[in-house]
C-alpha cells in the first residue's frame, strides 16, 4: 500500500482582475516534489470554486490523470514542473497563479544480503541461509520496489578470489560451493549490483563486503534466555529475558529487542545495556493482521537484526 506523507498545503492567495482575493491550493500529498516515471499525487482546488471549473495545465508533464482536485502527475526530464491554474466564472475565465515544482530521479535503494548492507560482519550460518539479494528504499516517500538484476558474488576463502555472476535476485547454486568452505572465516562482497527501479532508469548499487564470523562465534553466551532460539538472519525468539540476559545479548548481532508483552516494558531490566527497545503489547491469543504487520514492519527496519520475546517464548 503506498505511504504518502501529506506535506503542509502550499495555499497561495491572488488579487484577480479587481475581484476578491482567492485562494488556491495546489498541494503534492507526498511532498514539494516530483519523482520522474512515478504517479505523483497532488491536490489543487481553489476555494468556493467547483472542480470542474478549473483549467489546470502542468508544463514538463508526460502524463496527467485526475479526479475531482485529486491529481495524478508523471514528470518529463525537465528540472521543474509548473502548475497553472485558471478557473472560470460568470462566463469569464480568471488566473489563480501557478506553483513551481522540483523535479528529481528515484533515489537509489540500498542492496541487502543476508539482512546486511555496506561494510559489515555475517554470522556463517547467516550467510548459508542468504537466498539472495534484495534492494530497500529508506526513508523515502513512495512505497515502490527495485528489480535486482545482477550481480557478482565475490569470495576469498585464503585459497584465492572466486568471482560467481548471479542473474536475478538469487544466488547462482554455484554459491553453494563456495560458501560451504567459509566455515572457519573469510570474507564475501557483492559488487556489480544491478538493479532496475520503477522508473525504468538501470541503476548499479553500491558494493556489500562482510567479514565471515566463523560458525558458532556470535551466538548467545553463558547467560542465553529460555527457550531462546534463532528464526533465521540475526532473528532470535525468547521467553522473557533477565538483567543479565539482555547484557550478553549486547555482545551479540541481534541489537534489538521486541518485547510482545501487555504489561511488562524491559526499561528497567535493560538498565544501561546499548539495545535499542521496541514495545508492542497484543493479546498473544487474540493477535490480530495489524499486530502482526506492525511486528513485522519493527523486524524489517532493524534490517532482521532482533530478539523478540513474550513471557514464555513457548511458541
Amino acid at each position: 500500500m503506498a505511504r504518502w506523507i501529506s506535506a503542509i498545503s502550499f495555499l497561495i492567495s491572488f488579487q484577480c482582475f479587481g475581484q476578491t482575493d482567492i485562494n488556491l491550493v495546489v498541494a503534492p500529498t507526498a511532498m514539494n516534489v516530483f519523482y520522474r516515471g512515478l504517479a505523483n499525487p497532488m491536490e489543487v482546488a481553489v476555494a468556493g470554486v467547483p472542480d470542474s471549473n478549473l483549467i489546470v495545465r502542468i508544463s514538463n508533464a508526460d502524463n496527467i490523470s485526475h479526479e475531482g482536485h485529486h491529481w495524478k502527475v508523471w514528470p518529463g526530464k525537465g528540472p521543474t514542473c509548473y502548475v497553472h491554474v485558471r478557473y472560470t466564472t460568470n462566463g469569464d475565465t480568471l488566473d489563480a497563479g501557478k506553483k513551481e515544482f522540483r523535479v528529481k530521479n528515484v533515489p537509489d535503494p540500498k542492496p541487502y544480503f543476508g539482512g546486511k548492507t555496506g561494510i559489515d560482519d555475517i554470522p556463517y550460518k547467516y550467510l548459508l541461509a542468504a537466498a539472495g539479494v534484495i534492494a530497500k528504499m529508506e526513508n523515502f516517500e513512495f512505497d515502490l520496489r527495485f528489480q535486482i538484476l545482477s550481480y557478482d558474488f565475490v569470495s576469498d576463502t585464503g585459497t584465492g578470489q572466486v568471482v560467481i555472476h548471479c542473474d536475478g535476485p538469487a544466488l547462482n547454486p554455484e554459491v553453494n560451493k563456495v560458501r560451504n568452505k567459509l566455515r572457519h572465516g573469510g570474507e564475501v562482497s557483492i559488487r556489480n549490483i544491478q538493479a532496475l527501479g520503477p522508473d525504468g532508469t538501470q541503476r548499479q548499487l553500491e558494493d556489500i563486503r562482510l567479514a565471515v564470523i566463523p560458525t558458532g562465534s556470535m551466538d548467545f553466551h553463558y547467560n542465553s534466555p529460555r527457550n531462546c532460539s534463532w528464526v533465521a538472519w540475526n532473528i532470535y525468539r525468547s521467553a522473557q529475558p533477565s538483567r543479565e540476559d539482555f547484557e550478553s545479548m549486547a555482545q551479540t548481532a541481534s541489537k534489538n529487542i521486541l518485547n510482545l508483552r501487555r504489561f511488562n516494558p524491559d526499561d528497567r531490566r535493560m538498565k544501561d545495556a546499548p539495545l535499542t527497545l521496541y514495545h508492542l503489547p497484543i493479546k498473544t491469543r487474540k493477535m490480530t493482521e495489524r499486530d502482526l504487520v506492525a511486528a513485522l514492519k519493527i523486524i524489517d527496519n532493524t534490517h532482521y537484526n532482533i530478539v523478540v520475546h513474550c513471557k514464555y517464548g513457548a511458541d
